[in-house]
């Protein structure tokens, strides 16, 4: 069992696989748990992996924290990174990992050599990746704060079944892991809202990739426009759980990033 204390001295959980000089560190997004990569654990064969929980989920829920920020998801990133000595690493976010690993490498700098979004960073004006205003973050809250564990589980349910779907195996054995706190999932889903992307793609100091779900990304005119900032492939005919729909195909593209970064392409 791995345990490192976070900047806040919130006690973050993490599991290492495999071993070698590059570092693969996985980071999932909102409600998550470090349970959702098993799909990728294959990577450890070649590379080392390390999976952890966000301070307030999975097994590292314990937290006097009061308010669950991108940047705080950051410090938790950095922290297990600098615990462990790590040079070489290749940060990898899911969702709200992504914005969570991109607050991360403002504290890592040179100890990372390449960042890799897994369907986020593409930027929604109105919702998620850009800044919104208060008055439309409200609106968007108010959605979530009746009844919040079920809307949870109902999301998970949701991204599961669109487009190409995980499997009904899969989809069991994810949904039967707890769901975090109703104010844990409410306060960084607010961040998130607030969080922009945009400033981290003018001046990038790290190489930065990104795997896309088709149906996360349907505009021809917005695909345009993002694939210049960010070397992108879109996975048509997914949804948002893609790394679980298909994962050998996913595999074979996070792959692809990987070797990429490696050689400075």
């Amino acid at each position: 069992m791995n345990k490192y204390k976070s900047k806040d001295g919130t006690e973050i959980y993490y599991e290492v696989h495999g071993e070698g000089d590059i570092t693969l560190y996985f980071v999932t997004g909102a409600g998550g748990f470090l349970e959702n990569w098993k799909l990728q654990l294959s990577f450890a064969e070649h590379y080392k992996l390390l999976l952890p929980d966000l301070g307030g989920h999975g097994k590292s829920a314990n937290t006097n924290r009061s308010k669950f920020t991108m940047q705080a998801f950051g410090e938790d990133i950095a922290a297990v990174i600098q615990a462990e000595d790590l040079q070489k690493v290749i940060l990898i976010g899911w969702s709200m990992g992504g914005a969570v690993i991109l607050e991360a490498v403002k504290i890592l700098k040179d100890r990372v050599i390449g960042i890799i979004g897994i369907d986020t960073f593409f930027p929604h004006p109105g919702s998620l990746y850009t800044e919104n205003s208060k008055e439309a973050t409200e609106m968007m809250m108010q959605n979530f704060r009746e009844d919040t564990k079920t809307k949870i589980i109902n999301l998970f349910k949701y991204h599961m079944n669109s487009g190409i779907k995980v499997s009904e195996e899969l989809q069991k054995e994810f949904l039967q892991y707890p769901v975090i706190k109703n104010e844990v999932f409410l306060s960084e889903t607010e961040d998130l809202f607030y969080w922009d992307v945009m400033p981290y793609l003018e001046d990038p100091q790290h190489p930065i990739k990104a795997i896309i779900a088709g149906l996360s990304a349907p505009g021809e005119t917005e695909r345009e426009s993002f694939k210049p900032k960010i070397d992108t492939i879109i996975m048509e005919g997914h949804g948002h759980c893609m790394l679980w729909a298909d994962h050998e195909a996913f595999n074979t593209h996070l792959q692809q990033m990987i070797s990429d970064i490696l050689s400075n392409k």
